[in-house]
């Protein structure tokens, strides 16, 4: 092994001391105890006339760490640095706090246009910037596996570690994204389309707008339901198939799908939603136009046709951005 890197998931802070010793449980990115402070931080930054990068959520840092800040003082007080997951591994293994722009720029604690943490922070939340780590470019060394670590996972002391990145932004890189307007379309519990700039064009709440892992690079992205409304159709109007496709040991949807009849839709209409105050994979929808024909299989249809539309409008706002 020459060298190691880490990705890890964003917004999941991690409260350490001077000695480097966990404070609290790490407050994971899906974590909703920070809703109360959404609308507040969303004024504050409107009237201080800084364009959003991202939409103002319980999901994003900056509502977790305000919650610590309010909610344990004696954990706020104590904090000497907040970390990220890879960035708590990375200091395991080398004694270095350090974090990257992929993570940060995800926290609303960054300012992309000058790289490196808000001079507001501190200024309009109290948040002093002493507690967040140096920001260093993913592909730099930032520390060697040291022989404490080195005894205990059976790696070579002195091997370099770099910054690593965002998990996300390890998976657009990994799917060859590096080009302005490269695009990347990815089904998974939420549907997400992602392309790459050359500037930071942050745009309030029209896409999400993080760093590269090509430092000056940035990726903007727009979320949509998928996954999650899918698996909520068929686990709840095909119960019998489901479990029927089990035992003959073949891919329940691939099974129901290859029942359905797409040429007969009779006109019933899916509009997917997502709030985006909650976490990603929560959605709601309505079906329009249901009638005493309409079966299971209308349903499905139109969720599915919902669901391509919905991903449709996601890669047209995109794609917007090319004529920026």
């Amino acid at each position: 092994i020459e060298g190691i890197g880490l990705d890890g998931i964003s917004n999941s802070p991690i409260f350490i001391d001077r000695n480097l010793r966990v404070l609290r449980p790490c407050i994971l990115w899906l974590d909703q105890r920070g809703v109360e402070y959404t609308s507040k931080i969303h004024n504050t930054l409107e009237r201080a006339g800084i364009t959003l990068a991202l939409p103002i959520t319980p999901l994003l840092t900056i509502t977790k760490l305000i919650w610590v800040m309010e909610k344990e003082p004696d954990i706020w007080r104590d904090t000497y640095c907040i970390l990220q997951p890879k960035d708590f591994i990375r200091m395991w293994l080398t004694d270095n706090v350090a974090t990257d722009p992929s993570d940060a720029s995800v926290t609303m604690l960054f300012d992309g246009s000058k790289l490196r943490w808000a001079d507001y922070i501190e200024s309009l939340f109290g948040i002093k910037l002493e507690k967040l780590p140096e920001i260093i470019p993913s592909y730099k060394i930032v520390g060697y596996v040291t022989e404490r670590a080195a005894k205990v996972t059976g790696l070579r002391e002195g091997i370099p570690v770099v910054t690593g990145c965002a998990d996300g932004v390890a998976d657009i890189l990994a799917a060859g994204l590096i080009e302005p307007f490269d695009i990347l379309i990815r089904l998974g519990t939420a549907g997400t389309v992602s392309t790459v700039l050359n500037e930071y064009v942050p745009s309030g709440e029209r896409y999400y707008l993080f760093a590269h892992v090509s430092l000056g690079k940035w990726i903007a992205q727009r979320m949509f339901p998928f996954g999650i409304p899918y698996k909520w159709l068929f686990n709840t109007f095909f119960k019998n198939e489901v479990e029927k496709a089990k035992v003959m040991g073949c891919d329940p949807y691939r099974y129901i799908e290859s029942m359905l009849d797409i040429d007969n839709d009779e006109s019933i209409v899916f509009i997917p939603s997502i709030d985006i105050t909650k976490d990603p994979s929560y959605f709601s929808g309505a079906f329009i136009g249901i009638k005493d024909v309409h079966t299971s299989s209308h349903l499905a249809i139109a969720l599915l046709q919902g669901l391509a539309f919905a991903a449709r409008e996601s890669l047209d706002i995109i794609l917007s951005l090319i004529h920026i």
